[in-house]
């Protein structure tokens, strides 16, 4: 009785860790705090669900935008060129993103033509700033010792 007591909590913990969504649904990914570097400067950008942000720079770069993919292709793909519209014609980049969970990573250009005419991008190396439900943790660290 006890063997079948232990297969069933097991078969729990799968399918309750199985519910931690593994693919990357953009929606989900890009929304939230992330901070880190663009170059040599400290920066912070939110990115929120109903595609509007907001970002500092160190140095004196901030404001808010309008977010949106290059190419709709990219919809599916946890990378692609990421449009930050400042309204008025007024747009940067993230090129060559690629993110998860966790970093978001790529080029910033501060100004989309440059992008467009080839100029090199700044750097971007930024981290999710965010916490997992303890039960989550528990989940994953009982699993862990059931080895």
């Amino acid at each position: 009785m006890m063997k079948y007591i232990k297969v069933f909590f097991l078969c729990m913990l799968v399918v309750g860790l199985s519910s931690c969504d593994t693919d990357d649904d953009i929606e989900y990914w890009l929304s939230g705090t992330w901070n880190g570097t663009v170059g040599s400067r400290d920066a912070s950008f939110i990115f929120n669900e109903n595609r509007s942000g907001s970002f500092r720079i160190e140095g004196g770069d901030y404001g808010d935008f309008r977010w949106y993919f290059e190419d709709e292709e990219y919809w599916d793909a946890p990378s692609g060129t990421i449009i930050l519209d400042f309204g008025a014609n007024d747009k940067a980049c993230i090129a060559g993103s690629w993110a998860d969970r966790a970093s978001l990573s790529g080029w910033y250009y501060e100004y989309y033509e440059d992008y467009l005419d080839g100029f090199e991008g700044r750097t971007l190396v930024l981290r999710r700033v965010g916490s997992v439900s303890y039960t989550h943790l528990r989940a994953h660290e009982t699993l862990m010792n059931l080895v």
